[in-house]
């Protein structure tokens, strides 16, 4: 089984839950003091702090739980390292701990293009410097397929087969620009936040004719 990338890392995981805790610790007692006094003011900024923070804890722990609940596929790539112009197989397995309903399996094969530089901004004081990372994904080829009703121990498999473009770029890496491929699987969930799975491809500067090795 191939492993995936973690497209959350942890620390940013743990962003959210303190996020999320400060929100409840500083927007409650707004709140309460606000109704308490007939402040307006001091309640809507409550308000506001928990607008603006509690769902994003509440949207990852519901992730995480959609994710336990429908269990972990297997996937499978028939290679990870390609040459420009061949063609690989990605082989979706997913049998179901309990009964789930699924739209859909969709696959994108992406090239993900990532650019720092260093950017000048002026101010009374003088100018300041400051790095920028911008990134960019290119859907360069997506299939879907359709998903259905599984019971408690059903399976549902699908095979997608893709290519590297023939006039596409290889991967790319120098200290400013990255040029990343990636495969990406979405399932999606009907009333719950769709589950993710990304995993690294490695192209070789080296041109594949007919698709294959």
């Amino acid at each position: 089984m191939t492993k995936p990338l973690n497209d959350t890392p942890k620390w940013v995981q743990g962003c959210f839950v303190l996020v999320g805790l400060g929100g409840l610790f500083f927007g409650v007692p707004l709140v309460v003091q606000g109704v308490r006094e007939g402040s307006v003011g001091v309640a809507v900024l409550g308000g506001l702090c928990l607008l603006f923070t509690v769902p994003l804890p509440i949207f990852f722990l519901l992730s995480m739980w959609a994710r336990s609940r429908i269990g972990k596929p297997q996937i499978a790539l028939s290679r990870d390292t390609l040459g420009v112009g061949e063609s690989f197989v990605l082989e979706y397995t997913h049998r179901f701990p309990r009964s789930v309903h699924i739209r859909r399996v969709v696959v994108e094969l992406i090239l993900r293009e990532r650019v720092s530089f260093r950017a000048h901004h002026h101010t009374r004081g003088g100018v300041s410097h400051h790095t920028r990372t911008l990134t960019h994904d290119h859907i360069v080829q997506e299939i879907e397929k359709p998903g259905g009703h599984f019971q408690a121990g059903e399976t549902l498999y699908h095979r997608f087969a893709l290519r590297i473009p023939p006039n596409a770029m290889h991967s790319f890496a120098v200290h400013h620009n990255h040029l990343l491929w990636r495969v990406r699987v979405r399932l999606d969930i009907p009333h719950q936040p769709d589950l993710f799975l990304t995993f690294p491809l490695q192209v070789l500067p080296k041109l594949v004719f007919g698709g294959n090795a």
